[in-house]
């Protein structure tokens, strides 16, 4: 049987604290982000939750998206990303915050900002719509949609964290924190842990991938598209779902960059690791160029009024014409072009920016789909609010992920599937040179 690469580094690290300098600077960031949210709140009310709304669609995106990732691997038996996949996990760690977020946002009064709201009371909303959007079932929506997506994802991390953990409590013993025995209750001996979670993480990565694809489907219409309840697109919900898992790809790649050191598992991150990711990152950009222009051709030689507004609004008129130009150059373009090159995908600094280009483009394009429903001013809404709101959404998930990946091994360090597959045959070509004769 082969072996896999020597794990003791990632196990040798586990449990140990979070660099103060990374709370430091994450805890100052997200104060900041607070601070750009109440302050675009006190002079535009609506502005502030439309951001506020928008920020929790996208890292919602990022934070399931990434996640995914993990469930990918699982169900597709993917060797080449088992160094991503704990890093992939720990990026569901988010959603119970976005989710408590987003259902104190719209108990509060957020709800107020979606444009049906008022049509439904004052019963305007066509007949087939109204039935729909309602507010109580709107509510109930995002309780049972996203609360079950968030449970299923937990009952993925426990099959795949058990065997780890287990391993883990027997090496530190009386050291290893109580937690751990929440995971680890009614142990079975490794191996046949081992085999258990595999069965286990299959099955559970299976519903969750038919989960996400139901649930963010709604999320996207009932967050994204209902701000514009008179415009539909019957691609939408799958464009959405997709570039969710883009987006969250793209985090890995950055956080795996920026991290890996820290996590003691930069040795496994290796250039091949990356470019098989880029190449993945590529595929993405390249499905969303073609379901983006897919939607917009459908609406622009159907040529109805209720469908042409949305993409008018976007591409033609000002603040928006400019900014929805730039947002397919960064999503599409120059991703697209930069992505050819192999160098661009295995050399890390390169690597890194392209993701960091990818990673604001997708935020510039949640921007672009969500805010010009509502804001409806003649000045492009991107002050000093709009950059520091997302910085502090990102500072938590990072503060989150850091502070998970602290606790236990950064990688899964009992996955068989680290070991080559035996039953593979790689043909080398030969280096010898025959004599000419």
């Amino acid at each position: 049987m082969s072996h896999g690469p020597d794990l003791s580094r990632a196990i040798a690290r586990v449990p140990h604290g979070m660099p103060m300098k990374l709370i430091v600077w994450c805890s100052g960031v997200l104060f900041a982000g607070i601070f750009g949210a109440h302050w675009v709140y006190a002079q535009w009310p609506e502005r502030a939750m439309v951001d506020f709304l928008q920020n929790t669609v996208f890292w919602m995106g990022v934070s399931q998206g990434g996640f995914m990732l993990a469930v990918a691997l699982t169900l597709t038996k993917g060797r080449w990303g088992r160094a991503l996949k704990r890093i992939a996990e720990s990026f569901a760690i988010m959603m119970p915050v976005l989710y408590i977020g987003l259902l104190t946002f719209l108990l509060i009064g957020g709800i107020e900002v979606f444009p049906w709201v008022e049509e439904a009371r004052n019963h305007t909303l066509p007949a087939h719509k109204a039935v729909y959007l309602t507010e109580p079932f709107f509510i109930v929506r995002q309780v049972v949609g996203i609360g079950l997506l968030i449970w299923l994802d937990w009952k993925y991390i426990q099959a795949s964290w058990r065997p780890d953990l287990g391993k883990m409590a027997e090496q530190l013993g009386d050291d290893a924190p109580g937690w751990y025995g929440y995971f680890t209750k009614g142990w079975k001996g490794l191996e046949a842990e081992i085999e258990a979670s595999e069965v286990a993480q299959r099955k559970w990565g299976a519903i969750v991938a038919i989960a996400y694809s139901l649930v963010f489907s709604v999320v996207s219409v009932d967050l994204s598209m209902s701000l514009a309840p008179h415009w539909f697109a019957n691609m939408f919900p799958a464009w959405f779902f997709m570039s969710s898992m883009w987006s969250g790809m793209v985090a890995i790649g950055l956080f795996s960059l920026l991290a890996g050191r820290w996590l003691h598992i930069n040795y496994l991150l290796t250039p091949s690791l990356y470019h098989d990711l880029g190449k993945l990152i590529f595929a993405f950009c390249m499905f969303w160029g073609y379901t983006t222009y897919a939607q917009y051709l459908a609406i622009w030689y159907g040529n109805m009024t209720e469908e042409t507004g949305f993409i008018l609004l976007r591409t033609q008129l000002d603040p928006w014409a400019g900014l929805s130009k730039v947002v397919v150059m960064v999503c599409f373009f120059m991703p697209w072009t930069l992505l050819l090159s192999r160098s661009m995908k295995k050399i890390r600094s390169s690597f890194l920016a392209v993701s960091a280009l990818i990673f604001v483009g997708i935020w510039l394009e949640r921007f672009v789909v969500m805010v010009p429903s509502i804001w409806k001013g003649s000045e492009l809404p991107i002050g000093m609010g709009e950059i520091l709101m997302p910085l502090g959404f990102g500072a938590t998930m990072v503060l989150l992920v850091c502070w998970v990946l602290s606790k236990i091994p950064a990688t899964p360090v009992t996955d068989k599937m680290f070991a080559p597959n035996d039953l593979e045959v790689h043909v080398h070509p030969s280096h010898g040179h025959h004599a000419a004769k």
